[in-house]
């Protein structure tokens, strides 16, 4: 009877170490036919941009200055505001001014009353000394004194016209077409020509400068990269650039590069370059800031989505599918990301298989269901970085 207890134990105990042990390979089983999307490395020709802070000014920015001293009596203009050339901006008190054109006026009233003497005394003079009554010589002190008298007189009447000038300059006006700036003075103050800060400054911005700078080295490359003997022919045949708002929106217009400086910055050590924009919308202003971006063609390159990748140790790997639909663990050498596209140098080949998502739940030397989906569906909106 113990036997027959024993035999039975032990049957129990092997039966249930069977049935684990076959639960443990069917779950090991579900697990390494886990199903995973699949994608084909890509071969295409793509663009790329390389992207610069930048810096936006009008084409021209005037600094309006009054020419005289006075205190600011009427602003006619808001900051921002849309001018024409020749519109009134600031008008300055000007009442001691009135005052001195009215003295400047009797000015030459006095002057032309003593040229008008002086020259009843050369008229009165000159029968004389024909007569011989008198020397000449009182007749030439008579003409001095005509001349002297006249030059009294222009001089009055020039400091009237200085005066009456100096009246009209009581109403600063615009030198260009544009948009007033910021306006840091109101009613009241008293400014002139000597004044540190000027009333206000007037943009021109149907076009805008856009200022962008490079370090020596992707100075370098840019230039090597464009087709030209000269500098001069290089920048003719430099790309039309793109410019990306500080709120992250594509401004819609393009640009182009219109100069370098060619020089590097002792202080910062980068090359600045100038492009412009049209600006007919008036979208853009002096002060603005923004993000140039520069189009580099790259021909036939092999692509595969950032997403299906990782990196360990500063290396960049995918799970490439091998024979029987097993996964390794391969290192690609990549030459530079654009969006969420990675250009791969080494490592795969076109029409390799590799995980599209999900490579954090892959193990390596694991068998996969592969489900193959496009590539374009891993990779994103392809519109805006791929070549039409």
């Amino acid at each position: 009877m113990k036997k027959t207890c024993t035999h039975l134990l032990l049957f129990c105990i092997t039966s249930l170490c069977l049935l684990w042990s076959c639960n443990g390979d069917s779950e090991e089983e579900e697990k390494e036919t886990q199903t995973f999307p699949v994608v084909e490395a890509t071969r295409r020709s793509i663009t790329n941009y390389q992207t610069f802070p930048a810096r936006i000014e009008g084409t021209e920015n005037v600094e309006i200055r009054p020419k005289i001293t006075g205190f600011i009596e009427t602003i006619y203009v808001d900051e921002g505001q849309q001018v024409e050339k020749g519109e009134r901006l600031f008008k300055l008190e000007a009442r001691a001014l009135r005052g001195e054109l009215e003295a400047a006026a009797s000015g030459i009233e006095v002057a032309e009353a003593n040229v008008a003497d002086a020259n009843v005394e050369v008229q009165k003079l000159i029968p004389l000394v024909e007569e011989g009554i008198i020397s000449e010589v009182q007749l030439t002190s008579a003409r001095a004194q005509l001349n002297a008298a006249e030059s009294q007189l222009a001089q009055a009447e020039g400091n009237y016209n200085s005066v009456r000038e100096n009246i009209r300059y009581q109403f600063v006006e615009t030198s260009v077409d544009g948009i007033v700036g910021s306006i840091p003075y109101r009613q009241g103050t008293l400014v002139g020509a000597e004044t540190e800060t000027p009333l206000t400054v007037v943009s021109a911005i149907d076009s805008v400068y856009v200022y962008f700078s490079m370090n020596e080295k992707e100075y370098f490359s840019f230039l090597r990269d464009t087709e030209g003997n000269s500098l001069a022919d290089k920048i003719t045949n430099f790309p039309e650039v793109l410019l990306t708002l500080a709120d992250g929106s594509e401004y819609g217009q393009k640009g182009r590069i219109q100069t370098t400086t060619g020089q590097i910055d002792p202080e910062t050590g980068t090359i600045s370059f100038r492009a412009i924009f049209p600006n007919r919308e008036r979208l853009l202003n002096s002060g603005n800031s923004g993000t140039i971006k520069i189009p580099h063609q790259l021909q036939d390159v092999l692509l595969v989505p950032s997403q299906s990748t990782f990196e360990e140790q500063a290396r960049t790997y995918v799970f490439k599918l091998a024979e029987g639909d097993t996964v390794k663990k391969t290192m690609i050498e990549v030459e530079t990301a654009v969006e969420d596209l990675l250009v791969v140098q080494e490592g795969l080949e076109e029409q390799d298989r590799i995980v599209a998502k999900g490579v954090n739940q892959v193990q390596n030397n694991t068998r996969i269901e592969p489900r193959p989906v496009p590539f374009d569906s891993v990779a994103g909106s392809i519109e805006q970085v791929f070549r039409q």
